[in-house]
């Protein structure tokens, strides 16, 4: 019963609710235009850039409503909604003038809203905001000679929280694993490992700094951070368990041979301890770089078998349609036998001039890539060193096996820094190699070209120092015609 009353007073309301806005519509139709101009006022932000104007236009717009529907006099509702559009012109007025006014700091505010400092836990958002309304209010009773003090403590709040959060989103983990370490004890345990931790996540704090928008250095410094604190807690732990008698020692090492050994059992190599875990390391490392070696001849067989296959498919094609013309497509096809065996030849030949330490001589379809893995060059510098000119002189030796061949020396960097900085590095380190190039008289200047990519073509991670070393790297690039 008593719900079917509340149903009944909810219809009823609902009713009269309806009838007050039709009501209001056709006792001065200027309402819509009003609610126009008030949805033109939010759209400007009026709430955060002219608050108090688009209340005041907010409280008439209202106060028309509620005149309409007790049916007020008409030149009282029309006073209101005159005043209720004047206000929201108001507010569009004062935003434009905002932004241009509180350009920086508004920029400041949308930077760290993006970053996700925004929070009304967040003191400095807080501060941020604070600051903002007061410039705001100014602007708003045309004092703009007060505003630069307001403006200025609200861009520097903004700004402020915008690199809190994002220290808090790179760095939360590391800091995280780092005091657990601590906790552990693990300066004591493993001091070097521990202070390199610290350190690593003090640097990646004031790369952040010098650069917030360049992130990518701090974020590889905080997960080196993270995994450093892993292992001293790991070595805390493992000092625990052998002063509580739980393992010995050799116990302890034992478990790492195993992994070892059984890196080895998958590669096919036995591996040995004589001199502990240095030379073990060291005969792994050499079998996995011979593997891929050998990974990239069979990939380039591979690829070659794929080639010869369509030219088979294309000669048999020919020798279908062609009729009294099989000698002819016969001589077509023993001279792409012919070319395949001396493009591989050639590949083998210059592959012999080059150690694994030096290069890789990769094959990408019809180009031969020179992989310079010896050509390093100190950070920022752009110079060739005399322990670099063994080795180009070697890709001398190489580069006459293709005589009036197109040649394209790549520059490549890791992540870490600036992209422009980065695309600029590797283009003069690629300009550097090829001035060397055409010193030797080898090839000519119009067959020769420089290229930086900076960053954009990584061949490994970047997150380990391993891998930016390999994505540093210059890439020496022919288009024979084999």
């Amino acid at each position: 019963m008593l719900s079917n009353f509340l149903r009944q007073g909810l219809q009823v309301l609902l009713l009269v609710t309806v009838s007050m806005q039709s009501f209001a519509s056709e006792t001065d139709p200027r309402f819509g235009r009003v609610e126009v101009a008030k949805e033109r006022a939010e759209v400007a932000e009026g709430t955060l850039l002219a608050p108090s104007v688009l209340k005041r236009g907010l409280d008439a717009f209202a106060k028309a409503k509620v005149l309409a529907a007790d049916n007020g006099k008409p030149e009282k509702i029309r006073e209101q909604l005159s005043f209720a559009a004047d206000r929201f012109a108001e507010v569009e007025e004062i935003s434009l003038r905002a932004r241009e006014v509180l350009a920086d700091a508004l920029a400041a505010r949308r930077d760290a809203e993006s970053a996700g400092a925004k929070s009304p836990e967040n003191g400095l958002w807080r501060d941020g905001e604070s600051q903002l309304h007061a410039a705001v209010s100014k602007l708003e009773r045309n004092r703009d000679a007060d505003i630069l003090k307001p403006k200025e403590r609200a861009e520097t709040s903004f700004r402020a929280a915008e690199l809190a959060a994002i220290e808090s989103t790179l760095f939360a983990e590391a800091d995280k694993q780092i005091a657990i370490a601590e906790d552990m004890n693990a300066d004591r345990v493993a001091p070097k490992i521990f202070a390199e931790a610290r350190r690593l996540i003090a640097e990646a704090r004031t790369r952040l700094v010098q650069d917030r928008y360049d992130t990518d250095q701090p974020r590889d410094h905080a997960t080196l951070a993270t995994h450093h604190a892993l292992y001293a807690q790991y070595l805390a732990k493992a000092k625990r368990t052998l002063d509580r008698g739980d393992v010995t020692m050799e116990d302890l090492i034992g478990t790492w041979e195993k992994e070892f050994s059984h890196i080895g059992e998958l590669i096919g190599e036995v591996v040995y301890y004589d001199n502990g875990p240095g030379e073990a390391g060291t005969q792994l490392s050499d079998s996995v770089a011979e593997l891929l070696l050998t990974k990239n001849r069979l990939d380039d067989q591979v690829s070659q078998q794929q080639r010869y296959s369509m030219a088979l498919q294309q000669e048999i094609e020919t020798l279908q349609t062609e009729l009294g013309g099989q000698s002819k497509a016969r001589a077509r096809l023993q001279a792409e036998l012919e070319r395949q065996e001396r493009m591989k030849e050639t590949v083998r030949k210059v592959e012999g001039m080059f150690k694994v330490s030096e290069a890789q001589v990769l094959r990408v379809q019809d180009r031969l890539v020179l992989r310079m893995i010896g050509v390093s060059f100190g950070s920022g510098s752009t110079s060739l060193e005399g322990r670099h000119h063994t080795l180009l002189g070697k890709v001398h030796t190489a580069l006459a096996e293709f005589p009036d061949t197109p040649v394209i020396v790549e520059g490549h960097t890791d992540s870490h820094g600036a992209d422009n900085t980065n695309l600029d590095l590797s283009r003069k380190r690629a300009e550097a190699v090829m001035q060397y190039l055409l010193n030797g008289g080898t090839i000519a200047k119009e067959l020769l070209t420089a290229v930086g990519y900076g960053e954009t073509q990584p061949i490994a991670s970047n997150e380990s120092p391993e891998g930016r070393q390999k994505n540093r790297r210059i890439d020496v690039v022919l288009y024979p015609q084999w």
